[in-house]
């Protein structure tokens, strides 16, 4: 799982950062073609010394070896040169890279620089995690100090701190402590999910594992692990970032939502369960065995949003951009479940229709579920959809949160039907369409009818919302020109402030910026031109003309 985890976090991560770079490369021919071989190179090489060392020092510690490796010496050799080899290699291409951004300091401002420490970084994050996570369940079980494990701990541990330490360039900082949020969180999630799930379990009196409860044990050390992970990176760090898109992106889609989906999962399926022991038909669900996993998803989940959605209080600026994209995030998980209690609904129709001996229970389970997901979602959905109808104006969030919906509908409604229509056909050229081949087909077709209503509901919405932008006057964003020594922060700082496109003019000069003085000096809603020079700071109102198409399209002799 961990691994996984890493291979997802990195594909992101790198794509993100290859479409970045493409975008804002500046560099001379062919040193970006050098780069693109010359990181992997040295990731690759970090990699296969850390694994050398964690084989070498599990050695050391007295692991066992395999058999038929300790007769042909396979593992030591192995071992030996992946850390005699590789590591000097890797010590060497570091060396030469420190030179090389010595003499060009651009190189280590590269986008493709700082997506190695990023991967470098983070593989040893979560392979030191998943060891430390062995490491303290033998602690725990009382099994002792796992070699293997003791010496991944070292390894990969010290490849992630030989990392870490390296002073990230500005642009990838923000983004390598979130993915390292984003990895230590769902592992102290998971971890603190399976601990609650295996203590009820312990609790409504489960048997005992040969040798201890080690599932319990094996939960609480991914906890610790993941929850160490997260403690390197968020508190400290990643909550104390500006508040960016990819900040927001976390807390809202990870944490807010990410919790909200885990803890109605687990109550609509401690609801569903309970209709079906009260009136529904037990014997054709199961045995009721499921229920410290549903707690233990309610309880993780409402964690995970409670302490996320206390990042996203009210801004004292007025500024209501980020509830708005909550409200819709969280209105939209209310659809998915409402949509999905709909389409349930129709397949329980569908098999009351067409009964086969013995299914009784089954079609009262099934309509069971589907009142489930409707009491959990729809009011979720109207109560978000209704505040947002209240709030009215222009909202860019609205409009996506519209487009989305509309989107997932087709694409459901796309695919329900040619798999409806698979399944039909393939019972009408060979047996004959019966009330059978409905049967079949009762899943794809109630994704189908609920996929078509919702797409019914929120197609009014969005053609509504188009009108009244086409109806509104373009708004014109303000506009100020910063003349003078280069300084990104100023201008971060001013777009952040003012809301307005700040473009950066640099000049040689050694003349210092007064940021509040800055500041001070754009207030209101003109354009301005500032130049900061040795004699001082100079603000000019500038009026924004467009030029007479009839001159841009039929230039003078002079133009």
């Amino acid at each position: 799982m961990i691994v996984a985890l890493l291979l997802i976090v990195l594909l992101i991560g790198g794509v993100g950062l290859i479409v970045a770079g493409a975008r804002r490369t500046r560099d001379v021919p062919g040193s970006g073609v050098r780069r693109a071989f010359q990181y992997p190179v040295l990731y690759a090489l970090f990699v296969t010394a850390a694994t050398g060392v964690e084989s070498l020092l599990s050695m050391a510690f007295g692991a066992d070896i395999p058999s038929p490796w300790q007769e042909h010496s396979y593992a030591l050799a192995q071992a030996l040169t992946y850390t005699f080899l590789a590591l000097p290699l890797a010590a060497g291409l570091a060396w030469w890279t420190r030179r090389s951004h010595a003499r060009e300091p651009r190189e280590a401002d590269s986008l493709l620089y700082a997506g190695y420490l990023g991967a470098a970084a983070l593989t040893g994050l979560a392979l030191g995690a998943d060891r430390m996570h062995a490491l303290v369940t033998a602690l725990l079980i009382g099994e002792g100090i796992d070699p293997v494990a003791a010496a991944g701990v070292i390894a990969w541990g010290g490849l992630w701190a030989g990392h870490w330490l390296v002073l990230f360039p500005s642009h990838a900082k923000a983004v390598h402590e979130l993915l390292g949020s984003v990895i230590g969180l769902a592992l102290g999630a998971a971890g603190l999910f399976m601990l609650l799930a295996e203590a009820l379990e312990l609790f409504r009196g489960a048997p005992l594992l040969a040798g201890g409860p080690y599932q319990l044990v094996s939960a609480a050390g991914l906890l610790v692990a993941g929850g160490g992970a997260w403690l390197l990176y968020w508190p400290r760090r990643a909550a104390r970032l500006p508040r960016s898109s990819a900040w927001h992106t976390y807390v809202v889609l990870l944490g807010v939502a990410g919790g909200l989906v885990l803890a109605l999962v687990g109550a609509g399926a401690l609801v569903w369960r309970g209709l079906i022991h009260l009136i529904g038909d037990p014997a054709a669900a199961g045995t009721w065995t499921d229920w410290p996993a549903h707690i233990a998803a309610v309880v993780t989940g409402l964690t995970l949003w409670g302490y996320h959605r206390s990042f996203l209080a009210p801004d004292p600026a007025g500024d209501h951009v980020v509830r708005d994209v909550y409200g819709h995030v969280v209105a939209g998980i209310g659809l998915g479940a409402a949509a999905a209690g709909a389409g349930i609904l129709v397949v329980a129709a569908l098999e009351a229709l067409t009964p086969v001996p013995g299914s009784e229970g089954t079609s009262r389970n099934t309509l069971l579920a589907a009142l489930t997901l409707l009491l959990i979602g729809a009011p979720l959905w109207w109560l978000h959809r209704r505040r947002a109808r209240r709030a009215g104006g222009d909202s860019r969030a609205r409009r996506v949160y519209l487009i989305v919906i509309l989107g997932i509908c087709g694409v459901t409604a796309l695919i329900s039907l040619i798999v409806a229509a698979f399944d039909l056909l393939h019972d009408a050229v060979g047996t004959g369409l019966t009330l059978g081949s409905v049967r079949t087909a009762k899943n794809p077709l109630g994704a189908l009818l609920a996929a078509l209503a919702a797409a019914g509901l929120h197609t009014p919405a969005l053609r509504s919302d188009l009108r009244r932008s086409a109806a509104k006057p373009p708004v014109r964003r303000r506009s100020i020109t910063l003349v003078g020594a280069d300084d990104a922060g100023l201008a971060r700082q001013v777009r952040e402030a003012t809301g307005a496109h700040v473009l950066f003019l640099v000049t040689h000069t050694d003349a210092p910026w007064d940021r509040d003085v800055v500041l001070a000096a754009v207030e209101g809603e003109k354009d301005y031109v500032v130049v900061n020079e040795a004699g001082g700071l100079r603000t000019y109102a500038v009026t924004s003309v467009r030029p007479d198409p009839q001159t841009r399209d039929n230039p003078g002799p002079g133009q």
